[in-house]
C-alpha cells in the first residue's frame, strides 16, 4: 500500500449489487462481517490522517469494492479495468484509492474513541455484560430493542459487545445513543438477576462508578438517568433526563432519623471491635469476628433500605474481616483500620443524627453493645464508676478528659476575645468533676501533685482576669499535665479501650462545641477588624497620636454570644493601634466598591435608604422567610427545609433562583443576593453587597 499526494478523478461506470440492502455508512457498519472484510483488505495500522492511499485486492471481492465505491469511501476506475489483459476471472488485481481520513473516522466509531461514553468504561460494561450472558442470550436482548443481527459475528462475547455499544454511542444521532443506553439499562433489569436483589444492586454500584464520568447515573431500580454537565449546572439547570426523554425532578435522598441513629449506634460497635482487636491480643479473635459480620450484616440492611440518605450510595464494607482489616486499610491509602471507621461516623455525622434519636437506639440494641461490651473489655455503665476501672482504664480515661479541657480552656481563653457559652461550660463542669473524682484513686497519688494550682471549676469564673491567667502560665501548667500523664500511659502500656456509647456520644458533643466556639471567635473578629478599618476611613481615630503607643490591645468579653457593648470603643481604638498595617489599599478599594442593600420585612429590599427605591418587594410566604435564616450567616439546605417547612431539597434552590433573578432585574445589579457556597449551603452575597437588616 503506497501513498499518494495527487487526487484523481474516477468514473461510476457500475452498482454494486449490496447497495440494494446497504445504502449508507452505517448499514455498512452494522454488517459487521462485511466491515470486518474491508478493514482486513487495507490493513488499518498502516493507515495515517492527511494521506491519500492506493492498495489493491482480488477480482473476488469486486461486488464490495464496488459498493465501497458507491458509498464514496474509496476510488476506482473501471475504464482502468479495461485495459489489463484477460486471465482467468478471480485471478485479476482490482486496483483502488481512498483517504485515510475518511477510514480513521469509521474505525474510531466502532472501538469506542469518538464514544460519548469514555472507552474504558464501555470495556467495563461489555466484559460484564459478556461474563453474566451467553451469545445466544446477548442477541435475543439485542435484537428484541431493534439491533440488527447482521451486526453479530461468533466473536468473543465481550467483544461483540463492545462493538455494538461502540457503534451506538459513536453515533451523531441521538436516537442511537438512547439505544446504547437502553441495552445497557435492559441488561441490568432485576429479572436479569432472577430477582436477586443483592446482586442487581451490586451491578448496579458497580456501573454507576464507571459511568458517572459521563454525568449518566442508574437508580436502585436500574432506570438510567443522564444529568447536567458542569456548565448546566452553573446555569441552574439541574434537571435529570430519563432515557425516554423525561425530564424529572433532581434525586431526593430520604432521611429517616431512627435510621440514621442506628447506623450511627452500630458502627460505634464495630468501631469499637476493630479497636480492641488491634490493640489487645489476649481477647477472643474468633467471637471478635464473629460479632463484626454480625453488626456488618444489620449496617448492611440499614444501607439496602435506602433511608439513609447519600450514605446508602457512597456506603462500603470497609473490611472484609477484623483480620485483614489492617492490610486492607494500606490497600485503599487509610492511615489504619479505625481511619476507615472514622470516615463512615464523619460520614453520619454530616448528616447530624438527633441525640434523641441515638438514645433509643442504644436503648433497642442494649444486649448487643453488652456482648461488645464482654468481648472487647471495654469500659461501661451509664455512668463511669472511677473506683471500678483497672488502672490501665483509669489513666486512659484521665488521658481523655485532660485533652478535652485543654482544648476547652484554649478554645475559650486564648487571643484577643474572650467566648464563653453556656452549653459548653455545663460540658466543662462535668469534665472537671470527673478529673477531681478520678484523681481520689490511691494510685493516682503522685499525678495529682502535677496538678495546675488553679483550675477554674467553670468558665465564667474570674472571667474578667482568665485570658491573662491562660496566657501567662495556665497553658504551660496545663500542657506539662498532660505531657505527665502522657508518660503515664506510655508506661502502662498505652492501651486504649472502647468507650460507653453515651460517653462516646458526650465527648462528640463537646468537641462540636469547641470547633462551633473557635469559628464564631474567628468570625467575630474578622468583623471587628472590618469595623476598626472603617473607623479609620471615617477618621474616628488619631492613628498618628499613637505609632508610639506600646499598650496591649484590650480584650473584649462576649459572653453568651453577647458582645457587651460598654467600652467597646476604647477597646477597638486601643485594638487599632496594633493593626494599622493591616489595611492595604487594594482592600480599601474592593470594600468601597460594596454596593448597599437594606432589607426590610415590610418594605422589601432597596438601594436607597431615603427613597426606598428602587426596590424589590419580596412576595410570598417563604421567600423573606429565607432571606431572613440567612441573616445570621451560611445555613444548610437540610435547615432551611426544616426551617421553613419545604418537603423537597429542590425547592429552597428554586425559589433561590427566583429571589436573585427578581433582585438583579428590579434592582439593575449584576450579583446574585443569595450565593451557594463552595463548601455547601447558602449565604448571603457580603463579599460584593454592605447589606443591612431594617424594620
Amino acid at each position: 500500500m503506497t501513498p499518494k499526494t495527487k487526487k484523481e478523478n474516477t468514473k461510476k461506470t457500475r452498482r454494486s449489487n449490496l447497495l440494494s440492502y446497504i445504502k449508507t455508512v452505517d448499514e455498512l457498519l452494522q454488517h459487521r462481517e462485511l466491515f470486518q472484510k474491508f478493514m482486513q483488505i487495507i490493513d488499518i495500522r498502516d493507515v495515517k490522517p492527511k494521506h491519500k492511499y492506493k492498495t489493491s485486492t482480488e477480482e473476488t471481492n469486486d461486488d464490495l469494492i464496488q459498493l465501497l465505491i458507491d458509498l464514496d469511501l474509496i476510488e476506482y476506475d473501471w475504464d482502468e479495468m479495461k485495459k489489463q489483459t484477460h486471465r482467468v476471472v478471480g485471478n485479476r488485481i482490482i486496483e483502488f484509492e481512498f483517504y485515510g481520513d475518511k477510514i480513521i473516522e469509521l474505525h474510531n466509531r466502532i472501538t469506542g474513541k469518538n464514544s460519548r461514553i469514555k472507552r474504558e468504561a464501555l470495556e467495563l460494561i461489555a466484559r460484564d455484560i459478556g461474563d453474566r450472558f451467553t451469545f445466544y442470550k446477548i442477541v435475543e436482548i439485542f435484537t428484541n430493542l431493534g439491533v440488527p443481527e447482521t451486526i453479530f459475528i461468533k466473536d468473543t462475547k465481550w467483544r461483540a459487545v463492545f462493538y455494538i455499544l461502540s457503534y451506538y454511542t459513536s453515533s451523531k444521532s441521538e436516537e442511537d445513543y438512547i439505544k446504547a443506553l437502553k441495552i445497557i439499562q435492559e441488561t441490568i433489569h432485576p429479572l436479569m438477576f432472577a430477582g436477586d436483589e443483592d446482586k442487581t444492586k451490586e451491578t448496579i454500584d458497580k456501573y454507576n462508578k464507571w459511568l458517572k464520568y459521563n454525568n449518566i447515573t442508574i437508580d436502585k431500580d436500574g432506570q438510567i438517568y443522564t444529568l447536567p454537565t458542569d456548565d448546566e449546572s452553573n446555569l441552574g439547570i439541574d434537571d435529570w433526563v430519563s432515557i425516554d426523554g423525561k425530564i424529572v425532578e433532581p434525586k431526593s435522598y430520604v432521611i429517616y432519623p431512627d435510621h440514621l441513629a442506628e447506623f450511627w449506634v452500630l458502627l460505634s460497635q464495630v468501631s469499637m471491635l476493630t479497636q480492641a482487636y488491634q490493640s489487645n491480643t489476649p481477647l477472643d479473635r474468633e467471637s471478635l469476628e464473629n460479632l463484626y459480620l454480625e453488626i456488618i450484616d444489620k449496617i448492611e440492611n440499614i444501607v439496602g433500605q435506602n433511608k439513609i440518605g447519600k450514605l446508602s450510595e457512597t456506603y462500603e464494607r470497609p473490611f472484609t474481616s477484623l483480620a485483614t482489616a489492617e492490610v486492607e486499610a494500606v490497600a485503599k491509602k487509610a492511615e489504619n483500620s479505625l481511619n476507615l471507621i472514622s470516615f463512615l461516623l464523619l460520614g453520619i455525622a454530616k448528616e447530624k443524627p438527633g441525640t434523641k434519636e441515638i438514645a433509643k437506639k442504644l436503648k433497642e440494641n442494649d444486649k448487643l453493645i453488652e456482648r461488645v461490651r464482654k468481648a472487647t473489655k471495654a469500659i461501661s455503665g451509664k455512668e463511669i464508676k472511677i473506683n471500678k476501672l483497672s488502672y490501665e482504664q483509669a489513666v486512659f480515661m484521665l488521658k481523655i478528659i485532660i485533652g478535652r479541657i485543654s482544648n476547652t480552656l484554649e478554645a475559650s481563653y486564648s487571643g484577643y476575645l474572650l467566648m464563653v457559652n453556656e452549653r459548653l461550660n455545663a460540658q466543662y463542669i462535668i469534665l472537671i468533676d470527673n478529673l477531681k473524682t478520678l484523681l481520689k484513686r490511691d494510685d493516682f497519688a503522685k499525678i495529682k501533685k502535677s496538678m495546675p494550682d488553679y483550675l477554674p471549676d467553670n468558665l465564667f469564673e474570674n472571667l474578667d482576669d482568665m485570658d491573662v491567667w491562660w496566657e501567662n502560665g495556665g497553658k504551660a501548667g496545663m500542657l506539662n499535665f498532660y505531657g505527665d500523664i502522657e508518660s503515664m500511659w506510655v508506661r502502662a502500656g498505652q492501651q486504649t479501650f472502647p468507650l460507653p456509647q453515651w460517653l462516646i456520644l458526650h465527648l462528640y458533643e463537646i468537641d462540636d462545641s469547641v470547633s462551633r466556639l473557635q469559628k464564631t471567635k474567628s468570625k467575630s473578629w474578622s468583623k471587628m477588624m472590618e469595623s476598626i478599618d472603617e473607623k479609620k476611613e471615617n477618621g474616628e481615630f488619631d492613628f498618628g497620636q499613637n505609632e508610639k503607643n506600646t499598650q496591649q490591645p484590650l480584650q473584649v468579653q462576649i459572653v453568651g454570644g453577647a458582645m457587651e457593648v460598654e467600652g467597646l470603643k476604647d477597646g477597638l481604638s486601643s485594638i487599632a493601634t496594633s493593626t494599622k498595617q493591616k489595611s492595604s489599599p487594594k482592600k480599601d478599594i474592593q470594600r468601597t466598591d460594596k454596593k448597599k442593600v437594606f432589607i426590610s420585612t415590610r418594605n422589601g429590599i432597596y438601594q436607597n435608604e431615603k427613597t426606598k427605591k428602587p426596590s424589590y418587594a419580596i412576595k410570598g410566604n417563604k421567600r423573606p422567610k429565607i432571606i431572613t435564616i440567612l441573616k445570621d450567616g451560611r445555613k444548610d439546605i437540610n435547615i432551611l427545609c426544616q426551617t421553613i417547612g419545604y418537603k423537597s431539597n429542590q425547592m429552597p434552590s428554586k425559589e433561590i433562583k427566583e429571589i436573585n433573578s427578581h433582585f438583579k432585574n428590579k434592582l439593575k445589579l449584576k450579583d446574585d443576593l443569595i450565593i451557594r457556597l463552595p463548601t455547601g449551603g447558602y449565604d448571603l452575597n457580603r463579599e460584593k453587597y454592605n447589606i443591612k437588616f431594617v424594620n
